[in-house]
């Protein structure tokens, strides 16, 4: 008996939970804890300590969350890639955008599910994915690999107009304050935008922009 659930163990998928909200954590650990086959190993509140996370759990699935308080998932998701032997990452978000979706596949992500899922769509995404499979819409395993995935995806209303404000040189405070936003959120867009665009500064971000058709001038 001790062999067979030693057996179970090793197999169960073990995953680490990535979300900024304590109390969707410990809803989502406690509702896979009640799942067999499912083993929930750490959870973290944002980017850093996920890094850490990962290399002291070693996960075979992270679920991440795309708004983070010091980086985003995307972010995450580059880290990730840096290693041949990182887990599969599912990104578990409130943004239903395929923007995000086609950014979150083209970054290695194995899948896409929205927090508005049902609990039977969270258990069979982690279950596809620990077996291998991608777990993405039928749009975005359309355009055949990860590798087709090349024009930056479209930006929103809302990173135009970070974008916008970043072209004239405004600071995240100054953007937080014409938008009426904190600048928390106005973080988490300038990293939608450089994830888009496959940028890391401002200037590049503008020139790509221009390049790209999203500005003009």
């Amino acid at each position: 008996m001790a062999k067979q659930e030693g057996n179970m163990e090793r197999l169960a998928a073990r995953i680490l939970l990535v979300d900024d909200h304590q109390l969707f954590r410990e809803g989502t650990a406690n509702l896979l804890a009640s799942e067999e086959g499912m083993r929930v190993v750490g959870a973290a509140s944002s980017v850093g300590p996920a890094l850490d996370a990962v290399a002291k759990t070693r996960p075979d699935i992270v679920l991440v969350d795309i708004n983070l308080p010091d980086e985003n998932g995307f972010h995450f998701l580059r880290e990730m890639a840096k290693d041949r032997s990182a887990p599969r990452v599912i990104v578990l978000s409130g943004y239903e955008d395929v923007g995000y979706m086609r950014s979150a596949f083209k970054l290695g992500a194995f899948g896409f599910l929205c927090k508005s899922c049902s609990r039977q769509e969270l258990v069979d995404g982690i279950q596809k994915v620990h077996s291998g499979q991608l777990v993405f819409t039928h749009e975005i395993l359309a355009e055949r690999g990860r590798a087709a995935v090349l024009a930056p995806a479209a930006p929103t209303k809302r990173e135009m107009e970070v974008l916008s404000a970043i072209r004239r040189g405004l600071s995240n405070k100054q953007i937080a304050s014409v938008l009426y936003v904190s600048e928390r959120t106005v973080h988490f867009h300038i990293g939608n935008v450089f994830t888009k665009l496959n940028v890391s500064s401002r200037m590049e971000a503008v020139v790509k922009a221009r390049e790209s058709g999203w500005i003009t001038g």
